[in-house]
């Protein structure tokens, strides 16, 4: 703030003072204006760039899930198609794996069968005493004494003999037809089929780009030609056109000169009759040729 003389002396000097009120609302006001007319207008501009670059930013990333969704769509289906030929060639595997299990089963129940009758003394202690066995007559010497269990594990092995050995040729020559190799290089690869698609279609794309080159060129000869006939078509015209006014011209000129020529006999005539007439008058003209 400046006193009274201050501002006397400021105006003394030629300077301008003003209240400041008035210096405030002056430079408010223009500060007001540069803002509405300059920095408010780019402010707009710039927040409606904003919102144009963020329903970009939503719209690129709706495309992509869209996409997204269709990729792993198409990748569900075509896990599902593996896995349903993986499931028929496992299942095809079972069935030669249960054929070998069975045979091996039917092997096993008949060793074990065979070992059962084989079993140590020792397995049989807490049984009974045993039975006697003799080939004898009754009252002799026994020939051998076996335990109760063994004896009868024996004889019913002895029993079952023929039975056992006609299981055991039968299941030994029994005709097994396994299949062990199963190919695995049939499997469905469709995205190595997709990609080979691909790789053909930029191969034909690029061939396609060539043929439309190659057509593009053609068609710009067949223009250039079109044009040149054309052109030539025209001056052919014209030439025609001169060759008819000249042939016009012709015709005219040698019908003239038939009309002068038939003029000039009628001339001659006439001069001849004249000179004839003067003659017989004792008048005679003496030409200058």
């Amino acid at each position: 703030a400046l006193s009274k003389g201050e501002v006397e002396q400021h105006k003394g000097m030629g300077s301008t003072v003003v209240p400041l009120l008035q210096a405030y609302k002056s430079r408010y006001d223009r500060l007001r204006i540069l803002l509405t007319g300059k920095l408010l207008p780019k402010r707009e501009h710039l927040l409606q760039l904003r919102r144009q670059l963020q329903n970009s930013s939503i719209e690129v990333e709706a495309t992509r899930k869209g996409i997204e969704r269709e990729t792993l769509t198409d990748t569900d289906q075509i896990l599902e198609r593996l896995r349903a030929v993986e499931s028929m060639r496992q299942s095809a595997i079972r069935h030669q794996i249960l054929q070998i299990e069975e045979e091996l089963q039917s092997i096993e129940r008949l060793v074990r069968r065979v070992e059962q009758a084989n079993i140590d003394e020792e397995d049989f202690q807490n049984h009974s005493t045993g039975v006697l066995l003799t080939s004898a007559h009754p009252g002799s010497i026994p020939i051998e004494t076996i335990r109760t269990p063994r004896a009868l594990n024996m004889v019913e092995l002895i029993h079952q003999y023929s039975d056992l050995q006609s299981n055991i040729e039968r299941v030994a020559n029994k005709s097994v037809t396994i299949q062990v190799d199963f190919p695995t290089d049939d499997f469905p690869r469709e995205t190595s089929e997709r990609l080979e698609v691909l790789s053909k279609c930029d191969r034909y794309i690029h061939a396609l780009s060539i043929k439309d080159h190659m057509l593009w060129v053609s068609l710009q000869e067949l223009n250039h030609s079109d044009e040149q006939l054309r052109q030539e078509r025209k001056l052919s015209q014209d030439y025609a056109q001169e060759i008819a006014k000249w042939a016009e011209m012709s015709q005219s000129l040698t019908q003239q000169m038939m009309a002068l020529k038939q003029e000039n006999e009628v001339l001659e005539r006439k001069n001849r009759d004249l000179v004839e007439t003067l003659r017989k008058n004792n008048i005679y003209y003496i030409s200058q040729n």
